[in-house]
């Protein structure tokens, strides 16, 4: 077999890769599918035993949201809009569900076509288009919009496992049962056909640059492919059939998840394995193991395939967001809400009760611990709050308390208004920000990463 690297060259090391520390374990419940990282790394999407599709910020281990599904219906496959409030997940009833989710709420639609179960689905990266791929043997295409069926892709006889866009969006492959790999060129109109794995493929994934497409087998071995042309490159090691591959976001590196128990990582170029360990596998098909989308942090599920682990490769030293706390009048919500959405796109990991309050929680006792353990806190200012009795009171009451443990000159209250109106005097000795200005915002942003660079945490 051309290209194959033979077992027993890289034996198995039985050790887990070390984890940096602000990287952890997080979840308790079976997560039974694909995990995936939202576009811009933010979040991880999970679907859960229970029937629910769970949302975490991994950096500071915090379930966002659960989406639920039902208790009958299992979520094979996730995949995430351009923005991280779409998501779509394929399921065991034969569909596919849309969720899009605004404050507080979401909204689900619900895609029916396929006549089995509905075992990859993928957002397209160029267009409001989704690919989803099934036990009927068929891939479909959706508007990801209305929700129309767009095309319907007979490639096979044999069922669907994967489907996956290329990076430009120009090209599909998907993955089936009969040991086949498929790519449509939709520019040229064009359809190739790659064999060579001896058994069903379960996953398939695109690099980042389009220039190689890797697939995993129950054949046991992960392939590398060039979709120009030539044989692959076999990279031959684990002990049973291999359920999930990932590559890297500079595409240097593999990870593969297998029946046998183990997760490899492999130099892509060489084809050597660099890392191996152990992580359970139950007989039911259930992987989960995803890159994430800019730095070689790998997820993969936790202990006995309960919450999700955040592995970080040797050498490297991932960047953990600031922890900005909002303190706000209910009143100023929609305002807030906004400044939450472009502190998270500025990749820092605000504070909101309504964003991350769950259901059946103390309220009082979480907003007292957010305060506490937040790295600065923003005190919105407007004519209602100002004059307003209640809780954000008690909230700025909280923070005061907090700045008193501070060292002298630490940024960590920021009293920023969103209007023109009086900033209480027990405020008045911090500078305060106009965001309504046409600079505010930047000088928010100003403050932050300078209180970020005191705490040693990285801004990229």
């Amino acid at each position: 077999m051309p290209g194959v690297i033979p077992y027993d060259e890289y034996p198995p090391k039985s050790r887990e890769p070390d984890v940096l520390q602000l990287f952890y374990e997080f979840g308790n419940e079976p997560v039974t599918g694909r995990i995936d990282w939202s576009r811009d790394g933010g979040a991880i999407a999970a679907p859960i035993d229970s029937g629910v599709i769970q949302i975490w910020n991994p950096l500071i281990r915090q379930l966002l949201r659960s989406l639920p599904l039902h208790q009958k219906c299992r979520a094979y496959s996730i995949t995430w809009g351009e923005k991280r409030n779409s998501l779509a997940c394929a399921c065991s009833d034969s569909t596919v569900r849309i969720f899009e989710m605004t404050e507080g709420d979401y909204e689900v639609a619900l895609l029916r076509g396929h006549d089995n179960e509905v075992r990859s689905v993928c957002w397209s990266p160029s267009q409001p288009i989704l690919a989803s791929g099934g036990i009927d043997g068929t891939v479909r295409l959706w508007d990801a919009k209305t929700g129309k069926s767009l095309d319907i892709l007979k490639c096979a006889e044999h069922y669907i496992n994967s489907v996956n866009w290329s990076p430009n969006g120009r090209k599909l492959v998907a993955a089936d049962g009969g040991g086949f790999i498929h790519i449509w060129n939709f520019d040229k109109d064009q359809y190739q056909r790659l064999t060579g794995h001896e058994s069903f493929v379960v996953s398939v994934v695109w690099s980042n640059d389009g220039s190689l497409l890797v697939s995993g087998s129950y054949d046991g071995t992960v392939r590398i492919w060039n979709p120009s042309g030539g044989p692959p490159r076999v990279l031959a090691g684990h002990r049973g059939p291999v359920v999930c591959v990932s590559l890297s976001a500079k595409g240097e590196r593999v990870a593969s998840k297998s029946h046998d128990g183990t997760v490899r990582v492999w130099a892509t170029a060489e084809g050597q394995l660099v890392d191996v360990f152990t992580e359970a596998m139950p007989e039911d098909w259930a992987p989960g193991l995803s890159f994430h989308p800019t730095h070689p942090v790998l997820a993969t599920l936790g202990k006995d395939l309960r919450g999700i682990r955040i592995w970080a490769p040797q050498g490297f030293y991932p960047v953990r967001q600031l922890r900005p706390f909002l303190c706000h009048a209910v009143g100023d919500k929609p305002k807030v809400l906004e400044l939450y959405d472009r502190l998270v796109a500025d990749r820092f990991a605000p504070w909101l009760d309504s964003k991350c309050l769950l259901p059946g929680q103390d309220w009082r006792s979480e907003i007292e611990r957010a305060v506490r353990t937040s790295d600065t806190v923003i005190v919105l200012l407007s004519n209602q709050s100002v004059s307003k009795e209640g809780f954000v009171q008690k909230e700025i009451t909280m923070a005061l308390d907090v700045a008193e443990e501070k060292p002298e000159g630490t940024i960590f209250i920021i009293p920023a208004r969103l209007e023109p109106c009086e900033v209480p005097r027990r405020l008045q000795r911090w500078q305060w920000v106009d965001l309504f200005g046409s600079s505010g915002y930047s000088a928010l942003i100003n403050a932050l990463r300078s209180r970020s660079t005191s705490l040693g945490i990285g801004t990229n």
